[in-house]
Order: structure tokens, then C-alpha cells, then sequence
């Protein structure tokens, strides 16, 4: 949705926060993958290896760096990569909610990019539904 107005050092640390975030419950689900592909399409980066990622205290690193409205671009599209498979479990929150401090996200901007990708995620359920 807004990762065009990243940088491209920002859009390729992004790519490997997404693999990490992807793996976090040991589990690569098929929607990840998918959603990942999607990423570097709409960045206009080359397909990235699943396996290959800078370490995540690096990724951390250098979005703590970051202005808040990069942050906010990161933490809402992480957080969608999360719900695209319809769950959010507890690993991978943990991880989240880790990240988003290390980077400088309070609690109340997380809970308010939390609820609008959920909200956003609601409505596409419903659109689908109606459809159908």
C-alpha cells in the first residue's frame, strides 16, 4: 500500500524484516510467501530468497534510525504480513511488539496500526463475502 514511499535501502531492509517476521512462528505459510512476492513487485525489486536476510538486530538498527513515518509504513505493512494468513499468533506478536520498541513505536501508535490492519482485513472479509 505505501511502500513505494520508501527509499530503496528502506525497501530492501524491509524485504528481510518481512522474511524474519514471516518465520517467527516456524511456520512460512503459502500467504506469506505470496504477500512477500507482491512486496518487491509493488517496490519494483527483484523476487528476494526466503533464506537469505540481513540479521534482525540490523533490520532493528536501522529503522530505529528512521523517521516515524518510516516506521509507521514498516509497522503497518508487517503487521498486514501477519494477518494475511488469517492469524496472528502469539510468536509472532511477541516478535512484533519487540521490534516496534526497539525501533522507537510506542504502545499507542501499535495499537493504532494494530486495529486499522485488523479493521482493513475485517472490511476485505466482508467484501469477499459479499461477492461470493
Amino acid at each position: 500500500m505505501f511502500l513505494n514511499q520508501l527509499s530503496y535501502q528502506e525497501k530492501k531492509m524491509f524485504l528481510d524484516l518481512s522474511i524474519h517476521v514471516a518465520k517467527a512462528n516456524d511456520t512460512l505459510a503459502r500467504e506469506e510467501k505470496e504477500l512477500i512476492s507482491a512486496y518487491c513487485a509493488e517496490m519494483q525489486l527483484p523476487p528476494i530468497e526466503l533464506y537469505e536476510t540481513e540479521p534482525i538486530e540490523t533490520v532493528s538498527d536501522y529503522f530505529a534510525m528512521s523517521e516515524l513515518h518510516v516506521k509507521k509504513i514498516v509497522m503497518l505493512e508487517i503487521l498486514g504480513l501477519v494477518y494475511v494468513d488469517g492469524s496472528y499468533d502469539t510468536a509472532e506478536e511477541s516478535f512484533i511488539k519487540k521490534f516496534a520498541n526497539n525501533i522507537g513505536i510506542t504502545e499507542e501508535i501499535y495499537d493504532n496500526l494494530h486495529e486499522t490492519i485488523r479493521s482493513y482485513y475485517k472490511v476485505c472479509k466482508e467484501m469477499a463475502e459479499v461477492v461470493e
